[in-house]
């Protein structure tokens, strides 16, 4: 009796290219590169004009231990005519980025000159959902650590902060008073710290992005300006805004900067549809001590990662977002899947 055994193998894709955001240089060169060098594949590397230094440094140290050449390079360029060859390329099997959307679907559209694998983790405006059985305390110092982090510069920086109105006058007042509490310095310094932005232009953006909600009638909680007492690096002072709508460029687009925006909302609001009414759909954030809301919450809310009482990331766990936030995963034993082809064969054994 012919008897056919059917097996299945992972094959590396092949030359690699990844664009880097400038906002953690080292995390995001290695959420690139480990799954790269674990798939076999060689890998193109092209690091933020901001912030190359990191990236070329571990590519000298990769040099000195070893690694063959070829495996690993990185191109600091932003010329496009040095650039775009990559992402044309025959050769190049995947691109990979961290970055913008629209510099994503840009890229995209460059590299569509032949058939290409893509993952691509792009811009976010992650909502924050605090029900009135939350625990408020826990939760405004959650929600505000994690948004005034790195300046706000982060990717899955609260974006959109929607608090029940039976909470809503303690959440603002709890929220500034964690706010003003933050240390701003960005070398050593005591308890709770927050640096500059990244840039001048980066500065001018966030403040006009201030001046506009407040100007279509948010409500200026604490922050705000540019503080006097640190002419070294771009400071913006951490800012919460009370009464936002979804109307204002603070809840319609990224901001990242240290800018909290807080919409309240009542019984009577599908909290989850204003939560949803977005493009993006990275991260969001809910806080209830109910675990069938927060179950049900998890279930309807459209993004890639839904945090429950706690901000949690880690690298054995999977990130990547839904709609306009991209496609594919970063972090965990699935990232892999992107730098590998799944292949079939099938085997005819004569008995």
């Amino acid at each position: 009796m012919d008897v056919s055994i059917i097996t299945f193998s992972a094959k590396a894709l092949g030359v690699v290219v990844g664009y880097l955001a400038w906002n953690f240089p080292l995390l995001n060169f290695g959420y690139k590169l480990g799954p790269s060098l674990a798939a076999g594949c060689s890998a193109i590397i092209k690091p933020s004009q901001v912030t190359p230094l990191a990236t070329l440094k571990c590519a000298e140290l990769a040099a000195q231990v070893g690694f063959p050449a070829g495996v690993i390079n990185v191109i600091t360029s932003n010329n496009y005519d040095i650039t775009n060859p990559l992402l044309t390329s025959n050769i190049t099997s995947l691109f990979t980025m961290i970055g913008s959307t629209n510099a994503g679907v840009k890229a995209m559209q460059m590299a569509c000159t032949s058939v290409k694998h893509f993952s691509v983790e792009l811009g976010g405006n992650a909502p924050v959902i605090v029900y009135d059985d939350a625990e408020l305390e826990k939760a405004v110092n959650n929600i505000v650590d994690l948004k005034f982090g790195n300046s706000g510069q982060v990717c899955v920086s609260p974006n959109r902060c929607f608090v029940h109105e039976s909470v809503y006058p303690k959440f603002i007042e709890l929220a500034k008073a964690r706010a003003e509490s933050l240390t701003l310095t960005a070398g050593d310094g005591e308890g709770r710290l927050m640096g500059p932005v990244i840039n001048k232009r980066e500065q001018d953006r966030i403040l006009g992005v201030i001046n506009d909600a407040i100007a279509s009638g948010a409500k200026l909680v604490t922050g705000g300006k540019v503080p006097a007492d640190k002419p070294v690096g771009y400071y913006i002072e951490p800012t919460i805004l009370a009464d936002a709508n979804l109307a204002m460029t603070a809840t319609s687009c990224e901001i990242f900067g240290p800018v909290l925006p807080v919409i309240s909302f009542s019984d009577a609001d599908d909290v989850i549809a204003l939560a949803n009414d977005c493009e993006f759909g990275l991260s969001a954030y809910v806080f209830t001590t109910n675990l069938k809301r927060a179950m049900q919450a998890a279930e309807q809310l459209e993004a890639g990662s839904v945090c429950i009482n706690e901000a949690h990331y880690s690298v054995q766990l999977p990130h990547g977002g839904l709609k306009q936030s991209g496609v594919g995963k970063d972090c965990s034993k699935y990232s892999l899947e992107e730098y590998l082809s799944n292949k079939r064969v099938s085997i005819l054994v004569n008995d």
